[in-house]
Parts: C-alpha cells; structure tokens; sequence
C-alpha cells in the first residue's frame, strides 16, 4: 500500500510538472500514460501515450491500451508496429494473437502463435495465448493443458491463473480454482 501511494505521488507530481512544462511534456508523457495503464485506467493512459513522442515502447503500450478499448484491429497493427521496431517479436506477436482472438480471427491468432511453436516452448505468455485460442473454439482440456503450461513457465502469470482458475471452476475442481482465483486476486 505504502509503494502504491508513493507512485501515486510521484505520479501526480510529474504530471503537474508536464502540464506546467517543468519537464518536456512529451517526454514525460510516455512515463505517466504507462503509468496509468498499469493502474488500469485506460482513459488516462490513452491521453498521455497520444501526446508521447515516439519511444520505442509506444506502440505496445498504445496495443495495449486499445485492446482494452476493444479496438482490436487497431492494437493489432500497434503490436505489429512495436516488433517493427526492436520489441520482443515473441511477446508482440503473443498479444497481437490475443487482439485476433478478442476480435473472432481464431485461425489468424493460430497461425501468429504456431509461427513461435520452438520458442514459445519457454515462455509463459506463448502459452496463455495457445490457451486462449483454444478456450475460444471450446477446446476446453486443451486450454486447461495450456495454461498449466503458462503456470508452470511463470506462477505468478495473472491471465492464465484467472482463466485456468475459471475452466477448473467450470469443471468441478472447485478447490483448485478457489486457490487460483485467491491468487489471482493478490
């Protein structure tokens, strides 16, 4: 609690100084519209990336951000854009899958995700996006199998605990999924 009021702080602090133009507004924008985001507060974040100059993590942010708006098309070309430019392809090409799945392109998603089929091997979020085409057609055991997988590459991986926590509840393993929802939830 005490880390999350000192952000705060020092979140409106730098705001106030980019508005006043104590520090150069464009810069400072990135830091606070990623800040926002990671607060969940989309309206903010999308503000401030809008009037960030062009850092290098921009457009995974601005990705992110539309996604959230479920403006899915336009957070697949910004997915895109991110790999473009020196992001990690692996994870752009993870979330840009996630952006098809939410918009109903499964096959595309599929297509993004099998590209990465050796590398993915190792990465939690390659996992959580395999097992978010697969909850998607009602693979159900597939997308269980999956976001195992998720779990076994990084515990702490909050998408996968919540949608493994939500097919296990749905299945009858209602103590396992009480254990991932409390998890998910901390």
């Amino acid at each position: 609690k005490e880390s999350l009021n000192r952000l705060l702080e020092l979140l409106v602090d730098l705001e106030r100084k980019a508005e006043s133009r104590e520090v150069d507004p464009a810069k400072a924008a990135y830091k606070i519209g990623v800040c926002y985001l990671l607060l969940g507060s989309v309206a903010k974040a999308a503000q401030w990336l809008d009037k960030a100059e062009e850092a290098a993590g921009k457009p995974y942010h601005l990705g992110l951000v539309l996604r959230e708006q479920r403006r899915y098309a336009e957070s697949v070309s910004q997915f895109e854009e991110a790999a473009g430019r020196g992001a990690d392809t692996l994870d752009c090409d993870c979330q840009r899958a996630e952006s098809l799945i939410l918009s109903g392109e499964v096959q595309k998603a599929r297509e993004v995700l099998d590209g990465h089929a050796a590398a993915g091997a190792g990465s939690a979020q390659w996992h959580y996006a395999t097992g978010r085409c697969h909850e998607s057609v009602g693979e159900l055991e597939q997308a269980i199998g999956a976001f195992e997988q998720a779990l076994a590459c990084d515990d702490l991986h909050p998408q996968a605990t919540f949608h493994l926590a939500y097919l296990l509840h749905l299945h009858g393993s209602d103590e396992r999924a009480r254990e991932l929802y409390i998890r998910a939830t901390e």
